[in-house]
């Protein structure tokens, strides 16, 4: 009786043809799949990116009930590093000369940072303040938390305090948000010495802006510019604070910045705009604590509207 043997075919493996099949099956399901992923992603940090406003806003009304007024946008960013009455006792608004970034941080469990830390002395523990980053003050669409070295400092040669710190080897930490300061007189935000409170804001805590994204040159997010230098403690400067236009003598809107996405630039020319790198939109804390979109599409007088804290106008589009 003869013995039945099977024989199976050897596999040759696969043919050059069938892998190239292959392949072009992958980098078709790639190219479904990821702008499905980016999609997600970027929902992801449009809502951090959100949530870090909320913050801020719970941060401005506590400042609001511990103080008796809103946080101030300091003085300019030449003329005082975060100011303190003694070690470990800062002054607070409408004496704290220093931007909003630094005064809400006793509110954003940010009290031990607020009041330098361990240090020796006044001038390291303002070296500690500007240079230590918050993943609060940052967009992570845009950038994760970012400092400059410097040996400049950007500070005066004489705080109104008594210390110094210009000319120190140091750093300084980002924003990517700015305060709202309207035409520069009639914002959310006041320049030192002036003073509000949230019953100033006679045009409605909920048609005005009181934080929110700022414009950037994309190209240069590791360099610092213009508008991204001094850091998130700044007072009155383009780092902290940004506006909707500029009024002429005659009360005439003489330059109008509208909210525009974030550009790319081989010079550095600054900006007084508020913007994003969000598609479309850029996102705003509103002074009743709400958070919103606003579209880069809105009308002109609309956006003043919402910059303005008692301009008795009625923005026609509201987010």
């Amino acid at each position: 009786m003869k013995k039945r043997t099977n024989r199976e075919p050897v596999s040759q493996g696969f043919a050059l043809i069938e892998l190239l099949v292959v392949i072009g099956i992958i980098g078709i399901f790639i190219g479904l799949i990821l702008p499905a992923v980016l999609k997600v992603r970027e929902s992801a940090n449009r809502a951090q990116c959100q949530n870090n406003l909320k913050q801020f806003g719970i941060a401005i009304h506590l400042h609001q009930e511990a103080l008796g007024i809103l946080p101030t946008g300091g003085v300019n960013y030449a003329t005082s590093a975060p100011e303190f009455a003694s070690l470990a006792r800062p002054l607070s608004a409408p004496y704290q000369q220093s931007g909003w970034g630094y005064q809400i941080l006793p509110y954003i469990e940010q009290q031990i940072l607020w009041s330098g830390g361990n240090s020796t002395t006044i001038e390291q523990a303002q070296l500690l303040i500007i240079s230590t980053p918050n993943k609060l003050y940052f967009c992570p669409t845009r950038r994760p938390p970012t400092v400059f070295p410097t040996s400049s400092l950007w500070f005066g040669n004489l705080n109104p305090d008594g210390t110094t710190i210009l000319g120190h080897p140091g750093a300084t930490a980002q924003t990517d948000y700015a305060g709202n300061g309207g035409n520069g007189n009639n914002g959310g935000f006041v320049r030192y010495p002036y003073r509000i409170t949230l019953s100033q804001i006679s045009d409605g805590t909920s048609t005005t802006i009181a934080i929110g994204e700022k414009r950037m040159d994309l190209l240069n997010l590791t360099t610092a510019v213009t508008d991204d230098f001094e850091g998130y403690c700044a007072g009155w400067d383009w780092d902290s604070i940004r506006i909707s236009s500029i009024i002429t003598k005659t009360g005439a809107i003489g330059t109008y910045f509208a909210p525009l996405p974030d550009y790319n630039s081989s010079y550095d020319p600054g900006s007084n705009a508020f913007g994003s790198s969000h598609p479309s939109i850029f996102n705003a804390l509103f002074f009743d604590g709400s958070v919103r979109s606003i579209p880069y599409s809105i009308d002109k007088f609309s956006f003043i509207a919402l910059c303005s804290r008692n301009g008795n106008d009625i923005p026609t589009m509201i987010p």
